[in-house]
């Protein structure tokens, strides 16, 4: 009798731990979106539909430019791959900005340049 009750609070202890972690995975992490992107209440963190578009007025400038830069790799990514559907584009990254490359960096690049072509 004793293995029932015990197998009993088990399931019964399982199932609150259950809930506690569904209960903890809708819509409560602000960040689990890609900027621009808002949580939807009703979802978990991984389920498709979890993030919606914010309303245009509720953007940040660091989102708009975010999603100019995300059209633009886009229109990039449709222009190399005429034809094919824009869910086929669903594997891209988020954009990266160009790296700027700093003055000294580009003047010891030449310099190791001149010193191989006098070498040979």
């Amino acid at each position: 009798m004793s293995k029932t009750v015990c197998s009993d609070t088990v399931a019964a202890a399982a199932q609150e731990v259950h809930l506690d972690a569904l209960e903890g995975g809708m819509g409560k992490n602000e960040n689990r979106c890609w900027p621009g992107y808002e949580p939807v209440e009703a979802k978990r963190q991984d389920e498709q539909g979890s993030c919606r578009p914010k309303a245009k007025g509720k953007l940040t400038a660091g989102e708009k430019e975010f999603r100019s830069e995300r059209a633009g790799q886009l229109a990039k990514w449709k222009k190399a791959h005429p034809g094919s559907p824009i869910q086929a584009a669903q594997h891209l990254h988020k954009p990266e900005k160009a790296k700027t490359v700093k003055k000294s960096a580009k003047k010891k690049v030449a310099k190791k340049h001149t010193a191989v072509a006098a070498k040979r």
